[in-house]
């Protein structure tokens, strides 16, 4: 398997995705070498968080949905199209 080399934050946002929040962390972790993932829980009431705590070891980051309403896309330069997929630069 490829693994990019660049520096990379990916931002996973869940909501009671115990089913698959493993999946994508373990995709990003594949192809991405020493990557920043930060997870942004939606107040999930299923174990979502738990799952994504056996990814402890690696540079994870774990946020509350707050945390997406305190100014996060106005300080970063960037925002999320009104479906919430499709991640654009304005800069």
């Amino acid at each position: 398997m490829v693994q990019y080399e660049k520096d990379i934050s990916v931002i996973i946002r869940c909501r009671n995705e115990e089913e698959h929040i493993g999946l994508a962390i373990q995709s990003v972790i594949d192809h991405f070498k020493n990557p920043e993932i930060i997870i942004v829980d939606n107040q999930s009431t299923d174990e979502s968080m738990k799952v994504v705590s056996l990814f402890d070891r690696h540079n994870i980051v774990k946020k509350g949905h707050k945390y997406l309403y305190d100014g996060f896309y106005q300080k970063c330069n960037h925002y999320w199209t009104s479906n919430g997929a499709t991640w654009k630069g304005i800069g």
